[in-house]
């Protein structure tokens, strides 16, 4: 493309030489053909110097930078070292039956001291009802606390009388005998009356804790049947080795034995043999136990240092007993 400009520039430039030769045909000097070639021809060659292309120079081609390669940051993981995990060995625990637990105020029935279940009473008779009682909880008992009638079965008619009684100071693990006073209903039937503890703030709890039964009296009235006497009275006592007791009656025939608590299996064991006897009269001696401490509590597998329990049992008229300490 170059090239063919150059051609036309020169053509041009020669005509414009021939036009001006015909137009100074006056002049005196005459330029001949070989002299208009060579002009021509050096014209040509300063036009071609000057429109050629400066020469090239070794330009540095620019290097393509390479595009970064991606690289992936892993992050360093900072490892928390993960504590070892002890499994801690299940226990089952058992319901309380002795002291131990956590709980405040809290109540383990020992037993009836007298009028058994069943007992049988005149319309309107007058008896004194004892149970013995522990403190399985954590808290002392006070002057504020009171053993109080909780509930009757039937509602009406009901056995009647004291609806609470004081227990003075009972510090866990203490035992109380509760006695109150009561009245038989006047109608025939078998009647139960319900008792609980309640503490300085009027809550009630019984036996295992606040939401625990109570313990009760259970009689019978009748008009016309057998009537258990009432006067029936006992009372123990213990020198070393011999468990001596009496009994006061009006007349009863009571079959009668010393026994000791099995707390394993809370069940009485004999440690002598029934005897069958009428007692008219006040504190008659009955026949005594000379097995000892040591024996009873050998008996029911009680080791040294533990708490034995034993007592002169009367059958349907009640026992009394009495707490030793195994040697």
């Amino acid at each position: 493309m170059k090239k063919t400009s150059i051609a036309i520039t020169v053509l041009v430039l020669f005509s414009v030489l021939l036009s001006a030769c015909n137009l100074q045909s006056a002049s005196p000097t005459q330029i001949g053909p070989d002299e208009i070639n060579t002009i021509a021809a050096a014209t040509v060659q300063a036009l071609t110097t000057q429109m050629a292309p400066p020469p090239a120079t070794n330009t540095p081609v620019p290097t393509e930078e390479p595009e970064p390669t991606a690289t992936l940051v892993v992050p360093t993981l900072d490892l928390i070292s993960v504590p070892t995990l002890s499994l801690a060995t299940s226990t089952l625990i058992p319901l309380p039956t002795s002291i131990g637990s956590n709980e405040c105020n809290k109540v383990f029935f020992i037993s009836d001291e007298n009028v058994p279940d069943g007992t049988v009473f005149k319309p309107g008779a007058k008896f004194t009802k004892s149970w013995k009682i522990r403190n399985d909880g954590t808290c002392t008992w006070n002057s504020a606390y009171y053993a109080v009638m909780f509930s009757n079965d039937p509602a009406s008619p009901a056995i009647t009388g004291l609806a609470s009684k004081g227990i003075g100071t009972v510090a866990p693990g203490g035992i109380v005998v509760v006695s109150v006073e009561l009245t038989a209903p006047e109608e025939d039937g078998t009647y139960t009356q319900y008792w609980k503890m309640q503490d300085a703030d009027g809550k009630m709890f019984g036996i295992g804790g606040p939401n625990g039964a109570g313990w009760y009296v259970q009689i019978k009235v009748s008009k016309s049947g057998v009537v258990t006497p009432s006067t029936v009275t006992s009372a123990i006592s213990y020198v070393p080795d011999t468990y001596s007791g009496t009994i006061t009656s009006t007349g009863a025939t009571i079959t009668y034995n010393w026994q000791v608590r099995d707390t394993a299996t809370s069940t009485w064991k004999n440690l002598t043999s029934p005897v069958v006897k009428t007692f008219n009269g006040n504190n008659v001696p009955v026949v005594d136990y000379t097995g000892g401490t040591a024996a009873a509590c050998t008996l029911v597998s009680l080791t040294s240092g533990s708490t034995v329990t034993i007592r002169l049992n009367l059958n349907e008229y009640g026992f009394k007993s009495t707490d030793q300490t195994c040697p």
